[in-house]
């Protein structure tokens, strides 16, 4: 019997899942091209981060629009609330510079997102980039990269 991706997803996350909730080597996609987020900002409203993309995709400009899928999991609450952890999600689209191959991305939150990152002291962070291929119209998706934000820093 095969598998689809949706399995994969699940197989892989049961295994890295930790007892109090996700970890950084949880995924949101089976696989795909590398990229690389770094230099990690926070503010009240918004995350900032760099993304490096291989120059290969970069260098053809048909895979233009990429699309940059955010899952948020707030989790470590400040105080007494109701739920231990919140998800959220943001999408956006990206149309980076052929001249460089780093794209510095701003992801805004909404006012219900910059409330939970008052209300929980950790957001981990789980990136993933898709585009369509304009010559087969089949989308090709990134593998996914994680990172911890520590949210109290910027109080």
């Amino acid at each position: 019997m095969g598998t689809n991706s949706y399995q994969k997803l699940i197989k892989h996350n049961v295994k890295h899942t930790g007892e109090d909730g996700l970890t950084i080597n949880n995924i949101i996609t089976p696989g795909g091209f590398f990229f690389l987020a770094e230099y990690f900002s926070f503010n009240k409203d918004e995350f900032q981060f760099s993304i490096d993309i291989n120059n290969d995709l970069l260098s053809n400009p048909l895979t233009f629009p990429i699309t940059l899928y955010a899952v948020l999991y707030f989790h470590q609450p400040k105080g007494k609330i109701c739920r231990p952890f919140i998800l959220s999600s943001i999408t956006q689209e990206i149309t980076p510079s052929i001249s460089g191959k780093n794209i510095r991305i701003q992801l805004h939150l909404n006012p219900l997102q910059q409330d939970f990152t008052r209300q929980f002291y950790n957001c981990t962070i789980y990136l993933a980039l898709s585009y369509v291929k304009i010559e087969s119209k089949k989308m090709v998706w990134s593998c996914t990269f994680a990172k911890e934000i520590n949210l109290s820093l910027n109080e």
